[in-house]
């Protein structure tokens, strides 16, 4: 749980680096935007393991997208999810994943913290 927080915290810096490169280069060229591979790979290990860490959380991420896009795409706004890459939000979707993925584990410690397993309440019970 904790690298799948680091792990959004990352693609959201490495979004957000993208769509600032993006925006200065718009003007010059209007495809091409020069980012290693390596970056690419990154974001594509992220997506993969939000899939997973996400999937359990919320039990289908599809849902999750679909309530977002409703959010973010109303009342004249532009969408997260948007076609032009220039102008998604994909950064904020990281950062609430991070959020997410930091909540969940959040939750874990303070459940682990007051759990007591059966044997450890009899052990009470006879004393």
């Amino acid at each position: 749980m904790f690298l799948s927080t680091i792990a959004m915290i990352i693609a959201a810096l490495v979004e957000t680096k993208r769509l600032e490169i993006s925006r200065k280069m718009s003007s010059l060229e209007p495809e091409t935007v020069p980012q290693s591979i390596f970056w690419i790979r990154t974001m594509g290990f992220t997506l993969y393991t939000s899939v997973f860490g996400l999937g359990s959380f919320l039990s289908e991420s599809a849902s999750m997208i679909s309530v977002i896009e409703a959010f973010t795409g109303s009342e004249g706004r532009k969408s997260w999810f948007s076609d032009d890459m220039r102008e998604d939000g994909l950064d904020k979707y990281y950062w609430l994943l991070a959020l997410a993925s930091a909540l969940s584990l959040l939750f874990y410690a303070i459940f682990w913290k007051f759990y007591t397993t059966r044997s450890e309440l009899e052990n009470v019970n006879r004393k």
